[in-house]
């Protein structure tokens, strides 16, 4: 797969950013791969290039390929491991509702576990 770009100048480049998926075979989907410039094209235009809803597209898209590897975990709220699939599905439904901003260190704040001395 070799239709990747980054650039912050694009709208594909800014998805990119949002959902992690910014290094070259470092991607956020299974076995390291990244979304293709056109899978993120295709998102933006689906959701009317609306950018949260592309990008809730995307994580939704990457929650049914992680369904495939129900052991895969991923770090959730609280630093409590979740299945990758269940995470990516649950950012989708944040920001579709407005819980959340799109963003790869977009949390909401019960979600922060601070260690005060």
């Amino acid at each position: 797969m070799n239709d990747f770009s980054y650039k912050l100048t694009t709208t594909v480049g800014k998805m990119r950013l949002e959902l992690g998926d910014h290094r070259l075979n470092d991607g956020m989907l299974p076995k390291r791969e990244n979304f293709t410039d056109a899978e993120l094209t295709y998102f933006f235009d689906e959701e009317d290039e609306d950018f949260n809803m592309a990008i809730a597209r995307a994580f939704d898209a990457a929650a049914v390929q992680w369904a495939s590897y129900p052991d895969s975990m991923h770090m959730g709220p609280e630093f409590q491991k979740i299945p990758a699939h269940k995470y990516y599905a649950q950012r989708a439904e944040k920001i579709r509702t407005g819980e959340v901003r799109p963003g790869v260190y977009a949390v909401e704040k019960d979600e922060i576990a601070m260690d005060v001395d």
